[in-house]
C-alpha cells in the first residue's frame, strides 16, 4: 500500500472485509506496518448510504476520521459498486441501473438512501472483468475534487464456483501523473449468509 504519490517502497498491509448486499454495506479493516512497533489501523465503511474513513496510530490514536460528508458518501458507494466483481449477484439488485455502452463496456449507476454514484465496467472478449473506472472525489474536504479512479484486474481465479479477480490494482489518475496506491491480492474469499458475522461490524459507533 502506498500512502502518498512518489512513495518508492510500499507498506505491507493485511485487510479483512465484510460485505452485505441487502441492504448494501461493507466494512474494510486494515492493519498497516509502517515500522517496528508502529502499527496503523484503518477502517473504511459504507452503511445506510453513508461512508466513513478512520485511521488510528497504534490502533488507539485517531489521526483521521472522515465522515458526515456527501463526498465521502459518494466515494464509498462507488467503491462498493466497483467491487461488484467480487459479489456479482449484486449486479441484479434494484438499487443498480445499467446502461450498455458498447460490446465490452457498461455504465452502472447506484442509488441508495439519498447517495448516488456511477462508474463504467470494461470486459474482455470472453466477458471477463478487466477494469472499473469512475470520477471519484479524492477525500471529503470542501476543496476535494473528482479525479478518475481505476481498479484493474491483473489475475483471475475460480473461487467457490465463481471466476473473480484475485490480484487487483487501484489507481488515481491525477494531474501530476498516475498514482497506483493499492496492489491487492485476495488470500481467502467466503460466500454465504453473513448475518452473524456482520452483527460484529455493522453497529453504530460514537
Amino acid at each position: 500500500m502506498y500512502l502518498r504519490p512518489g512513495q518508492e517502497t510500499p507498506f505491507k498491509a493485511t485487510a479483512r472485509q465484510v460485505v452485505v448486499l441487502n441492504p448494501p454495506a461493507f466494512v474494510w479493516d486494515v492493519e498497516l506496518a509502517m515500522g517496528p512497533g508502529f502499527p496503523v489501523w484503518g477502517r473504511d465503511r459504507f452503511q445506510d448510504g453513508r461512508g466513513e474513513m478512520l485511521i488510528k496510530l497504534l490502533g488507539l490514536i485517531p489521526v483521521a476520521n472522515a465522515r458526515d460528508s456527501p463526498k465521502i458518501d459518494e466515494g464509498a458507494l462507488q467503491r462498493f459498486l466497483g467491487e461488484l466483481v467480487w459479489y456479482p449477484a449484486a449486479a441484479l439488485a434494484s438499487y443498480i441501473e445499467w446502461e450498455p455502452l458498447d460490446d465490452h463496456s457498461a455504465r452502472a449507476t447506484m442509488r441508495w438512501q439519498g447517495t448516488e454514484g456511477s462508474g463504467t465496467f470494461f470486459f474482455d472478449e470472453a466477458g471477463h472483468f478487466e477494469r472499473f473506472s469512475a470520477m471519484r472525489y479524492q477525500g471529503g474536504e470542501p476543496e476535494a475534487e473528482k479525479y478518475e479512479w481505476v481498479i484493474e484486474a491483473l489475475k483471475r481465479e475460480r473461487r467457490e464456483g465463481l471466476i473473480i479477480p484475485v490480484h487487483m490494482q487501484a489507481t488515481w489518475k491525477l494531474p501530476e501523473g498516475d498514482w497506483t496506491w493499492l496492489d491487492l491480492r485476495i488470500d481467502q474469499m467466503q460466500y454465504g449468509d453473513p448475518e452473524a458475522e456482520a452483527r460484529n461490524f455493522f453497529v453504530p459507533e460514537h
